[in-house]
């Protein structure tokens, strides 16, 4: 949000202190070594070296605790946030199930029932959409009462784990519930032929498409006349140059803005540039670089 909404503009997006505060779930950055933490906000990083300073002012702005350069605690939107995912994906990828016949009505009524405290032929007599809508809300309450019992903690984002694990361990139908749906996903989509060819296609086309732009945008050459030519120098120009440009000075060709990068920030517009393409866009721009196809 701070470097490909527009790198010519200060701040990006622009967005409010308390929605870049909501966006940090691992409010640490890049350099910091993650160990394993018992602390659910320190097992990933959320933002690069290169934005350090505009985390540094989302922290002071929000007057959220430092724990150590680099590292603070989070904002109390983002365990709702988090709580708003982990719910969704597991309600989802069980209907995702259903809509791919992987599962029955009869399987997904079974699978809420305890949940929802219904009889499974009660349960089939509703539309799916208002199983998933009655599943969410069962969570969504005792995902609340976690916050209620642990509202000071909350504030100060101090809370040793996500919501929804927490209101596992409070209500026993919610922690069965959970790791039913869990189950089903294992078993049934993440196993399933079609998702397994698509995230093996995902890896091959993300993969290739990082190797193209690195042979053509080598990360040590420091002058124009140095960089690779031929099919290279074609994959430069088809590089946006706005994950280029450095500040409001920074002017010229997809070459000249090239030579003025450091190795680290090549990486970073390559990466921003791939992770912003759209599914069907990285599969079209992958064929036509590696030659399976043309415009």
């Amino acid at each position: 949000m701070a470097r490909t909404w527009d790198r010519t503009r200060e701040g990006g997006a622009r967005l409010t202190y308390a929605s870049y505060g909501a966006l940090l779930k691992y409010p640490q950055h890049s350099g910091l070594v993650v160990k394993e933490p018992k602390d659910c906000a320190q097992k990933k990083f959320n933002y690069f070296l290169s934005d350090k300073e505009l985390a540094e002012g989302v922290r002071k702005g929000l007057g959220l605790e430092q724990l150590e350069p680099g590292r603070f605690r989070r904002h109390p939107l983002v365990y709702v946030m988090e709580a708003a995912d982990d719910i969704c994906y597991r309600v989802v990828d069980a209907e995702d199930a259903y809509d791919a016949n992987l599962l029955s009505k009869t399987q997904l009524c079974e699978l809420y029932a305890p949940l929802l405290e219904k009889a499974c032929n009660e349960l089939e007599e509703m539309d799916v959409s208002e199983l998933r809508a009655r599943a969410i809300g069962k969570f969504v309450q005792g995902v609340q009462k976690v916050m209620s019992d642990r509202l000071d903690d909350l504030a100060e984002g101090k809370l040793e784990d996500d919501l929804l694990s927490m209101a596992m361990e409070q209500d026993l139908t919610i922690n069965n519930a959970v790791r039913e749906l869990k189950k089903l996903a294992e078993k049934h989509v993440y196993v399933d032929q079609r998702i397994l060819q698509i995230e093996a296609a995902g890896f091959k086309i993300l993969g290739g498409l990082l190797d193209e732009l690195l042979e053509a945008m080598p990360l040590g050459v420091k002058k124009v006349d140095l960089l690779p030519k031929g099919s290279a120098k074609k994959v430069r120009q088809l590089f946006p140059a706005k994950y280029l440009v450095k500040d409001k000075d920074s002017k010229g060709s997809v070459d000249d803005l090239l030579v003025k990068l450091s190795a680290y920030e090549r990486v970073l517009a390559m990466t921003d540039f791939v992770s912003g393409m759209t599914d069907s866009y990285a599969l079209e721009l992958h064929q036509t670089l590696t030659g399976v196809r043309t415009p």
